[in-house]
């Protein structure tokens, strides 16, 4: 039968569960955070422990001397939109901790130079 185990007895309401994609193994995430920003740095690293544990293996984290004026995902390519998205879901879950927001996703399709394929940039505003 579609849509109910055998075990679930036909009277009890069956949920479908829709689980993330798994995380491509070439997406390699730079966490950017302004390095006068002591707030940005915690943030940083608890992201990056986030990640991390979410099954993302390449993790860079930068700090910049020009702070951004609020958090977003950057994507370099349009295939990486997707993966871009369900990055923020998760970044946002983990910034809401501190008292920050979903980071806004940011179409840096036309961005040069670009970096390599496969990269997404979190880039955490000085807040």
């Amino acid at each position: 039968m579609i849509g109910r185990h055998p075990a679930v007895p036909a009277d009890e309401a069956v949920v479908a569960v829709s689980l993330p994609p798994a995380v491509p193994a070439a997406t390699r995430v730079v966490i950017r955070y302004a390095a006068a920003s002591d707030a940005g740095r915690q943030a940083a690293l608890a992201l990056a422990e986030a990640l991390s544990g979410a099954g993302y293996g390449a993790i860079e984290i930068r700090s910049d001397a020009e702070p951004t004026s609020g958090d977003r995902i950057r994507y370099f390519e349009d295939q990486e939109r997707a993966g871009a998205a369900a990055l923020a879901r998760l970044a946002g879950d983990t910034l809401s901790r501190s008292g920050r927001g979903t980071p806004q996703l940011q179409d840096s399709t036309g961005a040069a130079p670009k970096p390599p394929p496969g990269t997404l940039e979190i880039e955490l505003g000085a807040g």
